[in-house]
């Protein structure tokens, strides 16, 4: 199985390169940035199968990407993990409540950083399905309730047919006795 496609967000040199170098011998297609302008320009480009998001970017943090990428319909399905140094209580549940769909503390185990963005990836993916199995699963049991409703109709229909018949012969045979 290939890895797929990785955008590193990254403006650490040193931490980029190792990353690119661990993901590409796995078989990621990586590419970089080095801020969030730059991966935004990149996702413009060409959407990633997974954004590693470094969480401290010179001039807008990670997390406000995070953001901006959440905003935007075309960028729905991407997957973004932090990647960051932040490991105290609370930064977990803020970086995912920006947005991220998964959280890499640093420094990075060189020798699981790849298994760990198949995981995210993978698990993303089950979500995905799972969600679409009871999206599927609502719109059937929508048009079960659609079509018990187009039955009733057509019971009452019926009702009010025969209703109407039974109304004209009372009022036929009340003109004739009179």
């Amino acid at each position: 199985m290939t890895g797929g496609k990785v955008l590193i967000v990254e403006d650490n040199p040193v931490n980029l390169r190792l990353a690119q170098f661990l993901l590409e011998k796995k078989g990621f297609t990586v590419r970089k940035a080095g801020s969030g302008a730059e991966c935004l320009a990149e996702m413009a480009r060409e959407l990633p199968d997974i954004v590693l998001m470094d969480i401290q970017l010179p001039s807008e943090d990670g997390l406000a990407v995070t953001r901006k990428i959440r905003s935007d319909p075309r960028l729905k399905g991407v997957i973004v993990v932090a990647l960051t140094a932040h490991a105290m209580a609370g930064d977990r549940e803020r970086i995912l409540a920006a947005g991220c769909d998964g959280y890499i503390p640093k420094p990075v185990d060189p020798q699981g950083l790849p298994d760990q963005a198949k995981a995210e990836i993978a698990r993303l993916e089950e979500e995905l399905r799972r969600s679409t199995e009871r999206e599927a699963a609502r719109q059937e049991e929508l048009h079960q309730l659609e079509q018990q409703r187009v039955d009733q109709l057509g019971a009452m229909d019926a009702h009010l047919n025969a209703m109407r018949s039974a109304v004209e012969r009372y009022l036929q045979q009340g003109r004739k006795a009179a």
